[in-house]
């Protein structure tokens, strides 16, 4: 025990001459701080010089980037409009044809129910159209 107190002390007291060392500073280091300030000072200014280059090439790319998305958005705006013309006149014109059909259904149906009727009253009739399997 008396061993680790004397080191203890020892370690101390050059703890206390350590700290009362002076390093002295001349005008050679003051002179070589100066110097190695003033490239410190270039090396970060040709660093901000590189990355204002580097940002102004990512501007140059973005501004690319955003006008390809404009010419897409623009083609894929023409090709569906185009789509959604077509399907509105195809519906236009096919308008007429759709009441002619309608028509024509509706005039076929009548004619069935008159044959259908007169049928009833004449049997060789009748027999003809159920070998033919029409009515």
């Amino acid at each position: 025990m008396k061993n680790l107190i004397l080191i203890f002390i020892l370690f101390l007291s050059f703890i206390s001459v350590a700290e009362t060392k002076e390093i002295p500073y001349t005008l050679e280091d003051r002179d070589r701080i100066i110097r190695l300030e003033s490239k410190v000072e270039e090396g970060f200014k040709a660093i901000d010089a590189k990355f204002d280059a580097i940002n102004a090439k990512f501007e140059g790319i973005q501004n690319q980037l955003n006008l390809i998305s404009a010419l897409i958005v623009t083609l894929v705006a023409g090709v569906l409009g185009s789509v959604a013309y077509m399907w509105w006149d195809r519906r236009l014109a096919n308008a007429p044809i759709k009441e002619e059909i309608e028509t024509e259904k509706r005039k076929y149906n009548t004619l069935v129910v008159a044959l259908k009727e007169y049928s009833m009253n004449h049997p060789d009739l009748k027999k003809i159209f159920d070998n033919a399997a029409i009515l």
